[in-house]
C-alpha cells in the first residue's frame, strides 16, 4: 500500500511593521545618581501615569534647559 502524502498548508506569518516614532531622534545614554527619595517619586509618578521614566526625565530636563535659556 502506497500513502500519498496530503497538500500541507503553508501559513505564513502577518508580517508586522515596526511602529513609527514620534520623532526618530538619535538617543544618548547619560548618566546621574539622584537622592533616593527623588527617585522613589518619579517611579510613583511613571506608575501611575503610566508613563517611561525615560521620556518624563527627558521632558523635564528639556523645561528646564528651555526655562534656562539653553
Amino acid at each position: 500500500m502506497v500513502f500519498q502524502a496530503e497538500p500541507v498548508e503553508v501559513i505564513t506569518p502577518a508580517v508586522r511593521h515596526r511602529k513609527p516614532k514620534e520623532a526618530d531622534i538619535p538617543r544618548t545614554q547619560v548618566g546621574a545618581r539622584i537622592p533616593a527619595p527623588l527617585a522613589d517619586r518619579l517611579a510613583d509618578y511613571c506608575h501611575y501615569e503610566r508613563a517611561r521614566q525615560q521620556d518624563v526625565v527627558a521632558e523635564a530636563i528639556l523645561e528646564f534647559l528651555t526655562k534656562k535659556g539653553f
